[in-house]
């Protein structure tokens, strides 16, 4: 593993990492010991090649979260452009009139009926 030092700077010359100390500064003298405890302050250190990519250090505990959309930050951005708009279908004309199944069986059986031969009951 290499120093966070020689990391490649991200765009506009600025470092790849922010670091930020917050809470208590200095440690405390332990009354029973005589020895200085730990100290109670967190170290935050936030990455911008990854935007959302942070790490806590707090008593001994490191922390790691990551909130961002997974998109590492680049020096050409991306924004990605709108499909075009599509075109509305024409109206169609109406050429002959849909064929029905249930008409076109009725008028068969009725045409059928009509030429076929009448039967005496005598």
């Amino acid at each position: 593993m290499k120093s966070v030092t020689l990391d490649n700077k991200i765009k506009g010359d600025m470092s790849p990492w922010i670091l930020r100390k917050f809470g208590v500064k200095e440690s405390y003298l332990e009354p029973r010991t005589g020895k200085y405890s730990n100290n109670y302050g967190t170290v935050l250190v936030k990455s911008m090649w990854w935007p959302g990519s942070y790490v806590f250090y707090h008593q001994e505990r490191t922390l790691f979260i990551y909130c961002g959309d997974g998109q590492k930050h680049e020096q050409d951005t991306y924004f990605p452009i709108n499909p075009p708009v599509m075109m509305n279908e024409r109206q169609e004309r109406k050429v002959c009139d849909e064929p029905n199944p249930t008409e076109a069986w009725l008028k068969a059986k009725a045409d059928a009926n009509a030429k076929a031969p009448v039967e005496d009951d005598n």
